[in-house]
């Protein structure tokens, strides 16, 4: 599997931001000029790209926080992503769980596995456009709060420190 394979089925990718792979990605720019585009970080394309886009593609090998997810989904952009610290925490593959899922993932950190979510994202967006319209929606409906994230802490706690049986 190879980014042209993906490109000859159809993807497209814009990538936003900058960092230690950016001469990777100008030279999928340069073998693909009409496919993929590199645009440095920017806060206002960054929220029309999560807006415009079908899905957002985050392969990540780690990621503790995994915060561009949660924009692109409140922006209405189901993840596709490697199952990974905070995108584990946030993204709900649709296969795994179709009743409340959000997204595409994978686990193993292989390109195989990448080029195998990618294709079945563009699958459901062709064939099930209904379903990725669902998940979208599932998305922008997630609570990231902190107050949802500190309901969960005092949940922990009341429970650690809640009495136990006698011993």
């Amino acid at each position: 599997p190879s980014l042209a394979d993906l490109v000859d089925e159809g993807f497209r990718l814009l990538v936003v931001g900058n960092g230690e792979q950016d001469d990777l990605v100008d030279g999928w720019v340069a073998q693909h000029p009409t496919a993929v585009a590199h645009r440095p970080f920017d806060q206002k394309l960054a929220r029309l790209t999560w807006a415009g886009s079908d899905a957002y593609v985050m392969p990540s090998r780690f990621e503790p926080g995994g915060l561009g997810n949660m924009y692109a989904m409140r922006y209405g952009c189901p993840p596709v992503v490697r199952l990974t610290g905070g995108l584990a925490d946030t993204v709900i593959d649709i296969d795994e769980d179709p009743a409340s899922g959000n997204g595409i993932g994978f686990r193993l950190y292989e390109a195989a596995e990448f080029s195998k979510s990618v294709r079945r994202a563009m699958r459901l967006i062709r064939s099930h456009p209904e379903l990725w319209q669902e998940m979208a929606a599932r998305g922008m409906e997630s609570d990231w709060s902190w107050d949802r994230a500190a309901g969960e802490y005092l949940k922990v706690y009341r429970k650690i420190l809640a009495p136990g049986p006698a011993a």
